[in-house]
C-alpha cells in the first residue's frame, strides 16, 4: 500500500514539474515576444523622428519667411500666457496677505 501512494506522489511531482516547464515555456516566448515589440517599437518611432526632422528642415529651407512668422508668433504667444499666469499668482498672492 505504501508503495502505491509513493507512486501516485512520484507521479504528481513528475506532472506538476512537466507543467511548470510548460509554464516557464510560455512565459519566456511571452517575454520574447515582449523584447521584441519593444525593439520594433523604438526602431520606428526612431525613423519616424528622422522623417520628421528632415521634413522640418526642408521645409525650413524652402519658406524661412514663414518658419520666422510662426516662431515669433508662438513665442509672443508663450510669453503673454507666462506673463498673465505670473501676474495673476503676484496679484492673488498680494490679496491674500
Amino acid at each position: 500500500m505504501h508503495e502505491s501512494e509513493f507512486e501516485n506522489v512520484g507521479q504528481r511531482m513528475d506532472e506538476t514539474m512537466h507543467r511548470a516547464n510548460l509554464a516557464a515555456f510560455g512565459l519566456d516566448d511571452a517575454l520574447g515576444d515582449g523584447v521584441s515589440a519593444a525593439e520594433r517599437a523604438a526602431r520606428d518611432s526612431a525613423e519616424d523622428a528622422t522623417e520628421l526632422f528632415f521634413h522640418a528642415k526642408r521645409r525650413l529651407q524652402r519658406l524661412p519667411k514663414d518658419s520666422f512668422l510662426v516662431t515669433l508668433a508662438a513665442g509672443i504667444a508663450a510669453g503673454t500666457v507666462i506673463g498673465w499666469m505670473l501676474k495673476t499668482e503676484i496679484s492673488e498672492k498680494q490679496t491674500a496677505a
